[in-house]
C-alpha cells in the first residue's frame, strides 16, 4: 500500500491515515509514522488483515509508558497511595480509555 505524503512535507509518508489523524488530534508529530502504526496494531487485527504488521512488544511498551505518565500526574495531585491506585484504575478502565480514543478519533 502506498503511503500518503506527510501533511507537513516532513519525514516518511504516512502508511495509515489513522496515524495522521492521531497526530493531528494530539498535536504531536511522530518521527516514524510506520512504527506508530505498528505500535497501534494488535495481533488479532493483523491476523485478519494480510499485510498488516502487529508489534505486541511496542503495545506493551506503550502501555507501560502510559501507566508511568498517569502515575506521575496523579502523584503531583494526591499524596495517598490508595487514592493514586484508585484514580489510576479509574483512568485505565476500558470504558474511560475507549472514550479518550473516541475523543482523539482513534479507531
Amino acid at each position: 500500500m502506498k503511503g500518503m505524503p506527510h501533511p507537513l512535507g516532513l519525514g516518511s509518508p504516512h502508511p495509515n491515515p489513522h496515524s495522521m489523524q492521531l497526530e493531528t488530534s494530539i498535536h504531536h508529530e511522530f518521527h516514524n509514522s510506520a512504527l506508530l502504526t505498528r505500535a497501534l496494531t494488535l495481533g488479532g487485527y493483523a491476523n485478519e488483515n494480510p499485510g498488516t504488521q502487529p508489534q505486541e512488544v511496542l503495545c506493551t511498551l506503550g502501555d507501560a509508558v502510559l501507566k508511568a505518565i498517569i502515575v506521575e500526574k496523579l502523584m503531583q495531585k494526591y499524596d495517598d497511595a490508595g487514592d493514586i491506585t484508585q484514580k489510576k484504575q479509574d483512568i485505565e478502565s476500558r470504558e474511560n480509555l475507549t472514550d479518550v480514543a473516541r475523543d482523539f478519533r482513534v479507531r
